[in-house]
Parts: C-alpha cells; sequence; structure tokens
C-alpha cells in the first residue's frame, strides 16, 4: 500500500472516531441535566434532615431612639452626649431643661464638628432643629458659618478641620413660650446657655470660632427641637437665623 493511501486511510479513521465523539457527547449532556433534575427533586421532597439558615443577628443600635439617631461617623464626644440625652429620655419622670441641655450638646457637637464633612452641603445636627425651620436653617448655614468649608476640605484636608472638643451648659430653663409665625400657637421654650471649646490640633484659626450660643428649646409635639439660636461673635454682633 502506498503511503498516500496510508495517510488516507488514517485520516478516514481520526474522522469516523471524531463523528462518534461529536453525537455522543449531546446524549451525555442530556443525560447529566436530566439525572441533576431528578436529584432536585429528590433533595426537595425526601426524608433527610432539612437545613435552614439562620437569619444574621441583629445588633441594636445604641445611638438611635424613639427621636433621635446619629450616623456611624460621629465623634467620640458626640457619641458621649448622645447617651446623655438617651439617658434623660429613658427617665420615668422626663426633665425638659435636662432634655434640652443634653441636645443642645448633641448639636454643637454635630454642627460644628467638620472632621467628619464631606462638603458645605453635609450639616452636621439638622435633625434638632426645629422642622419647620430646617430649609431656612439650612440656607443660612451654607452661606453661612459652613461657606467657607470646601476651601478648607481642599486646602487642609478633612482630618485637620475643626472638631468639638467638649460643651459646657452654663445655663437651662423653662421661658416664656415661644410663639409661631401665625402668632397664636404658642410652644412651651427652655433657654439653654452653652459655651464650647475645639481640638486645637487644626490650622484652622479657632479663636476667631464661634464658641458661646443661647438656645430656644421647643417642646414641639413631644419632640424637643431648637427654634432659635442667638449668639455673640467678637465683635458683639447678635445673630438669629
Amino acid at each position: 500500500m502506498s503511503e498516500s493511501r496510508k495517510i488516507s486511510k488514517r485520516n478516514r479513521k481520526i474522522n469516523n472516531i471524531l463523528l462518534l465523539i461529536l453525537m455522543i457527547l449531546p446524549l451525555l449532556v442530556v443525560a447529566a441535566f436530566a439525572a441533576n433534575i431528578i436529584r432536585v427533586k429528590n433533595a426537595e421532597t425526601g426524608s433527610g434532615e432539612t437545613i435552614v439558615e439562620e437569619e444574621p443577628e441583629k445588633i441594636e443600635n445604641e445611638y438611635t431612639n424613639a427621636y433621635y439617631s446619629i450616623g456611624y461617623n460621629a465623634t467620640d464626644v458626640t457619641k458621649q452626649y448622645f447617651k446623655e440625652l438617651d439617658a434623660a429620655l429613658e427617665k420615668e419622670t422626663p426633665d425638659r431643661a435636662e432634655i434640652s441641655s443634653a441636645l443642645v450638646k448633641c448639636f454643637v457637637s454635630e454642627y460644628y464638628t467638620w472632621t467628619n464633612k464631606d462638603g458645605n452641603y453635609d450639616i452636621g445636627g439638622m435633625q434638632y432643629i426645629y422642622s419647620d425651620e430646617r430649609a431656612d436653617f439650612e440656607k443660612y448655614t451654607r452661606y453661612g458659618f459652613y461657606a467657607d468649608m470646601d476651601l478648607y476640605l481642599t486646602q487642609y484636608g478633612r482630618d485637620q478641620l475643626i472638631e468639638i472638643k467638649d460643651v459646657t451648659i452654663n445655663s437651662a430653663a423653662q421661658t416664656d413660650p415661644y410663639y409661631l409665625e401665625d402668632g397664636v400657637t404658642a410652644l412651651d421654650c427652655y433657654m439653654v446657655d452653652a459655651s464650647w471649646t475645639y481640638n486645637e490640633n487644626t490650622p484652622m484659626d479657632i479663636g476667631s470660632m464661634q464658641s458661646s450660643a443661647v438656645f430656644m428649646v421647643v417642646d414641639h409635639g413631644g419632640r424637643m427641637e431648637i427654634a432659635a439660636i442667638n449668639y455673640q461673635q467678637q465683635e458683639e454682633e447678635s445673630y438669629e437665623y
């Protein structure tokens, strides 16, 4: 037999083998698929042990209560003051002057801390502001105290910005009712005089920063909220939003 005929015969043999494989392969796939269906069906209806996945354990957030909550980027000082507020709210006979004091400490520690902010739109402590005044207060803040925050963020970096070190309540007591714009509706009001200090590890001029204010905290349907903030800067000019 010539060499060319041998090669031709060998090629035909290889082709026949490949053709046989191609014919058998689909049958194997179909058989495997059918076997898998039968296995799954038996597993669902069988009498074997059923494995039930346990739900993840729910972690109680100690920084949330019926009225307020703080984020996970809060400073240690803010967390401390929030626990004070939470404790005041949980008393059998709540003292609204005490609640107002704790609320002001929470607000100051959030509002005047910038080390956890992403920009001047990220205003801390807004939940403590009287709900009907929040839009005005946000505008007041973005064009006022927070106006240059983005510049400071770019210049120094967030970790180098101002951060509240502690807040001191100088006095807190019920005062004259707070009248709404209609001039008729009056809310119980508590006047809280507070002062605070900043951490010194910042290149910002903390000496020129606001460090005291008088807060008017009102009882808004059982929820205490800040309705007004009066303070004096070094030049003795009074402000109220």
